[in-house]
């Protein structure tokens, strides 16, 4: 399996979002892409995209920078 957005799939990074207050966003991930183009991915368990995403980061395979 992979992510079903394939530009998910050459992304060069995936990161966590602050909200206007600093505090950390539990509602989407940035991605960003490897145009350098940014989109944003849905943090929930019924989006694919982030399932598998989630799915990769207790593997090991892959990792979520913290919000800038």
């Amino acid at each position: 399996m992979g992510f079903v957005c394939s530009e998910f799939n050459t992304a060069k990074k995936f990161q966590r979002v602050k909200n206007d207050d600093g505090s950390v966003s539990n509602h989407c991930i940035k991605v960003i892409k490897a145009d350098d183009s940014i989109g944003f991915m849905p943090m929930a368990m019924d989006n694919m995209d982030y399932k598998y995403l989630t799915e990769q980061v207790k593997a090991g395979t892959l990792t979520i920078k913290d919000a800038d």
